[in-house]
């Protein structure tokens, strides 16, 4: 069922590229309407809430939000519902099949052509048309997804004690917050992984 969740991931992301195309089909210039809408809303609040904003840094906010804006969106949205997935995937793993929810997620395997993708996305991000730079968060999250699932395979090939995971998790939410350039280290290993998969290698060495 590991390939399963890898199946999951990866057809998000086409469906968020799809989603991502479509907006930038139907609305000529994204990152104007995005930088519109948002103005209007931060108009309101401000009107609204009483609440005064400093109009000079959200505007540099802004200006870089608007370029990824919609698919930062609909990431979000597949996050969400890969979630609703796993809640009930977890229900229905501790009434008929207690244990089994573990070992998917620490099995999460994404295809080498999935990697190839990310990897031309990169390098689209920097001479493509807009769209793929706006694409890139869908692309990405499939991968940091992937990245923790790897660091369970890992942990659990060398029996690593519980308190490890959780270690790692308060690691995973500072990063979140602080450091978000430094989630390129789950996106990385889950590329090498899908190339050279990892979790087998490990099992081996700690054999």
């Amino acid at each position: 069922r590991s390939s399963g969740w890898a199946f999951l991931l990866q057809m998000s992301a086409l469906l968020g590229i799809l989603g991502v195309l479509l907006m930038h089909l139907f609305i000529p210039d994204v990152a104007a309407w995005w930088m519109t809408t948002m103005t209007q809303y931060m108009t309101q609040l401000e009107s609204n809430m009483g609440v005064k904003i400093d109009a000079a840094r959200i505007q540099h906010f802004m200006q870089a939000y608007v370029l990824v804006a919609t698919g930062f969106q609909i990431m979000l949205y597949s996050l969400t519902a890969i979630l609703e997935v796993f809640l009930g995937r977890a229900v229905a793993s501790a009434l008929f099949e207690p244990g089994q929810l573990a070992n998917e997620v620490k099995s999460i395997r994404l295809s080498w052509v999935a990697s190839v993708v990310l990897l031309a996305f990169v390098v689209l991000t920097k001479v493509g048309p807009p769209l793929f730079l706006d694409a890139f968060p869908v692309v990405v999250l499939p991968f940091v997804l992937a990245g923790i699932s790897l660091v369970h395979g890992v942990l659990a090939a060398y029996q690593a004690p519980k308190w490890t995971y959780w270690i790692f998790y308060l690691v995973l939410i500072a990063l979140v917050f602080f450091a978000q350039a430094l989630l390129g280290i789950l996106i990385v290993g889950a590329i090498i992984d899908s190339v050279f998969n990892v979790r087998v290698r490990c099992e081996k060495a700690a054999a």
